[in-house]
């Protein structure tokens, strides 16, 4: 009862006291507002030939197969050399050596040729990267993938709001008792420094574990709203972002998934690692600087390898998953790292407080 009476109170100060609840909402109410008028990550040869996109992607469509790839790279091949006999052609229409109908009929092909031109890139692109990929995959699809190009890319952007919130929380949840004064009597009792330490803790997480959920659940509605989340079932290496050197057997709705969790599980690690650090670094202001830079700093880290094994990786969920693929090396490792880092902080922080010098 005296556990659970302690937990009531420390969830208190937290949502209450230090107005958790209120910078919880701001800050998914912001991350919402960002899903929402996120502009579609469209390719600009799309908006000036729409029309004829949406011509191939219908006869494209579906799975992957040789004639569907030759006939995409023919079509760009003909626009092309369309386009290169267009001075051989005028110059043959001036000495005479074509008639008006023909003259005519080449026209006609040369507007076809422009009109299709950059759409038929487009898709001859894709079924270049699809002929890269391991013939032992199943077929990568043809399928109109800009939402989940948007949504990846978001995805792929540490959301340094919701960690720094996260972060203020962890360092305030000891901190605030050290600038009030009131650390310095909690610690004189020979009992229940254990107890209180586990109490701030659990209640740290709790509150991100439930806003990180939240906030993915509702990001989730939102795109689904938007249509970014269609034919979520085929391979993810069907889309641009992961469909080079990404073998990766999932389909676009697990990696989703797998990076939501890995996001919000980074996102408590570092909470847990922020708390533990709080214990030893009296400033609430110095201690945010110091997690701020830990998290920044490894994008500055040229090696893939090391950039998995550090909170700005793990945070940057979309580039965690791509890298992984990429290297070979299993998201479960870089995700044991963060938690890890976790513990141990937590471990030494009980050291300190419960110990305090």
């Amino acid at each position: 009862m005296k556990d659970m009476a302690m937990w009531r109170c420390e969830m208190k100060k937290a949502l209450v006291t230090q107005k958790g609840l209120l910078i919880l909402a701001v800050c998914i109410f912001l991350r919402l507002l960002t899903a929402a008028m996120m502009p579609e990550l469209k390719d600009d040869r799309i908006k000036m030939s729409q029309k004829q996109y949406d011509q191939y992607l219908a006869v494209l469509h579906g799975a992957n197969t040789p004639e569907k790839s030759e006939f995409i790279i023919s079509e760009r091949d003909h626009c092309e050399s369309v386009k290169a006999a267009k001075d051989s052609m005028e110059m043959s229409h001036r000495e005479g050596a074509l008639s008006e109908e023909e003259w005519r009929e080449w026209q006609d092909e040369l507007e076809q040729a422009y009109l299709h031109e950059n759409s038929s890139k487009l898709w001859a692109e894709k079924a270049e990267q699809f002929a890269g990929q391991d013939e032992a995959l199943a077929p990568a699809h043809y399928f109109y993938e800009y939402g989940w190009q948007t949504v990846f890319f978001l995805l792929s952007i540490p959301d340094a709001l919701t960690a720094l919130v996260f972060v203020f929380l962890a360092a305030q949840s000891i901190g605030a008792e050290r600038s009030s004064g009131m650390l310095s009597i909690l610690l004189t009792a020979k009992e229940g420094r254990g107890r209180l330490y586990a109490a701030k803790l659990s209640t740290i997480l709790v509150i991100c574990l439930a806003a990180g959920l939240l906030g993915a659940v509702l990001e989730t509605v939102v795109f689904a709203i938007r249509g970014f989340l269609r034919e979520g079932g085929i391979p993810i290496y069907s889309e641009t972002f992961f469909a080079t050197d990404c073998p990766l057997r999932l389909s676009l709705w697990q990696g989703y998934l797998i990076i939501e969790a890995t996001r919000i599980f980074g996102a408590l690690c570092l909470a847990a690692f922020t708390f533990g650090l709080s214990a030893w670094i009296k400033k609430a202001s110095n201690l945010m600087a110091v997690c701020v830079a830990i998290v920044g700093i490894p994008f500055l880290i040229p090696v893939p390898t090391l950039f998995l094994f550090t909170f700005g990786g793990i945070l940057s969920g979309s580039r965690l998953l791509l890298t992984s693929g990429q290297t070979g090396i299993p998201i479960l490792l870089p995700v044991l790292a963060a938690f890890l880092y976790g513990v141990v902080s937590c471990i030494v922080g009980y050291v300190k407080y419960v110990k305090p010098a």
